[in-house]
């Protein structure tokens, strides 16, 4: 990535550490605590965390400079923006496929001895669906700059993160790093993050420099992770990759900026705005649920 031109952070971590508390921040460059007071750590209702990364400050911010918002299918409907100008789905469903609802219902009451009888199988049509989303993306991305007007491309790409759907070579067996009990042992867990990482370094270079050779004007690009992977340390588990393309404007970046700063320092270098940098903060949620 440097050789490329980008400024990679080497000292940065997410504020958050999970990906709906690192989106609702970073899309709106400030903490949780000033955008709704009202989410106390001991609240469960997430609505309003998904209205902020749907309708952000930055989406809203660039749609009215005349950008267009292009995203893509995920899986999770909190992060997919299907009002934008442009929104790639996921191929459409056959009449026995299933949505990621239907697949969650399906683990949770008795119609799993469906699946446990082999007439269904639940979890590798989700493993295929995941695995397509990420593909129509990466495909997709290389045309990007080919617009008559400008575009804010937002990209939630899972991996790496399980379902472990990809290894070096491509497609892997998701299902092979979950033991009986349903669960990752910090061994398989390590084994599918490192062949989805080894995947996804090939495929995202390959995106980034044709999108990068194809742009008549620079484009502007972060590739940034919204946490760090399971199994780690509290002080090592927000730790993530966090690099800017921003030809002529390295200098307003350094080594240990966090996402709630990096559209402050975009809409202040290249669209005149004044927007003081945040102290980089980082919160930690013990829980999973």
């Amino acid at each position: 990535l440097e050789q490329m031109g980008f400024y990679v952070a080497r000292c940065s971590q997410s504020n958050y550490d999970r990906t709906e508390l690192a989106f609702s921040s970073a899309l709106n460059f400030d903490y949780l605590q000033t955008l709704a007071p009202q989410l106390t750590p001991e609240r469960r209702d997430k609505s309003e965390l998904w209205r902020l990364i749907r309708n952000s400050r930055l989406r809203a911010s660039l749609e009215s400079l005349g950008y267009q918002t292009v995203a893509f299918a995920t899986g999770y409907p909190w992060s997919e923006l299907e009002d934008a100008d442009m929104y790639f789905p996921s191929q459409p469903r056959t009449i026995f496929a299933l949505n990621e609802f239907e697949v969650l219902m399906l683990r949770t009451i008795l119609v799993r001895a469906v699946q446990e009888a082999g007439l269904v199988h639940y979890d590798a049509q989700e493993y295929d669906r995941q695995r397509e989303r990420s593909r129509v993306a990466l495909s997709a991305l290389p045309s990007m700059h080919e617009a008559g007007r400008p575009r804010f491309v937002f990209v939630h790409l899972l991996e790496p993160h399980p379902p472990f759907v990809f290894d070096a070579g491509g497609a892997v067996d998701a299902g092979q790093f979950i033991n009986a009990e349903g669960n990752y042992t910090p061994e398989s867990y390590a084994r599918g993050y490192v062949g989805e990482v080894q995947y996804i370094n090939r495929e995202i270079l390959r995106v980034l420099k044709t999108v990068i050779a194809g742009s008549d004007v620079p484009p502007i690009i972060i590739l940034q992770g919204d946490h760090g992977p399971w199994y780690q340390p509290p002080e090592t588990v927000l730790t993530i990759l966090n690099a800017y393309y921003l030809p002529g404007h390295d200098e307003a970046l350094y080594p240990s900026i966090s996402p709630v700063n990096s559209f402050r320092v975009i809409l202040n270098e290249y669209f005149g705005a004044s927007l003081p940098l945040l102290e980089d903060v980082n919160y930690n949620s013990p829980g999973r649920e």
